[in-house]
């Protein structure tokens, strides 16, 4: 985001998919964060955790956030629900291609399944692809795996590790405002960190 943060490590969770199965979110949540609090805090002197929401409702993350003050969940479903710009997508696809993939073709996938129920925002599509509704509640990884197979002609895989940090550069680079909820909700977890790490 082009600011330093000293001092202050950032460690990925291995995997969420569990938190998005019905039924299972909250205990998921609420273990791994009692397992991963228990065994660092001989270790560190501060810390917070930062998850994406999943299907998470809003009201189930704020109760969860007000029972584990260290816990702070992404206003969107997920990271990758900041990173659905077409200009980034085709970009990232053309690069690792090395082929020109075209804009065009990307927006119209995009607009295509934007409203498809099996990614789970039917009721928030517009049509428009800037639509905050539309982008806080869509499965974007989901919806992202379909638009790479289906541009290349199933020649490319999204692959979150790889692909996901590719499209955030991309976008710093060419309008870091877009990302200030992100750089917001980052702040807030060092704030979280730091505020039990006083001596």
């Amino acid at each position: 985001f082009g600011r330093k943060f000293d001092g202050i490590g950032f460690v990925a969770v291995a995997s969420t998919a569990e938190f998005s199965e019905r039924g299972a979110s909250t205990k998921s949540i609420i273990e791994l964060y009692d397992k991963v609090a228990s065994a660092s805090a001989p270790l560190l002197r501060g810390m917070a955790f930062g998850l994406d929401k999943e299907r998470l409702s809003d009201e189930a993350a704020a109760k969860l956030e007000r029972s584990k003050r260290k816990l702070k969940f992404l206003a969107r479903r997920t990271l990758e629900n900041y990173l659905l710009r077409p200009e980034a997508i085709a970009t990232v696809i053309g690069k690792e291609l090395g082929e020109d993939i075209g804009l065009q073709a990307v927006t119209d996938r995009l607009l295509a399944i934007g409203g498809d129920r099996k990614f789970g925002a039917a009721s928030k599509w517009t049509g428009d692809l800037s639509s905050e509704e539309w982008l806080g509640k869509v499965d974007a990884p989901r919806l992202l795996d379909d638009v790479f197979l289906e541009v290349t002609d199933k020649r490319l895989e999204f692959r979150k590790t790889t692909h996901s940090i590719e499209l955030l550069k991309w976008i710093l680079e060419d309008n870091p405002e877009e990302m200030s909820e992100m750089l917001s909700f980052v702040e807030k977890l060092i704030e979280v960190a730091k505020r039990d790490s006083k001596p």
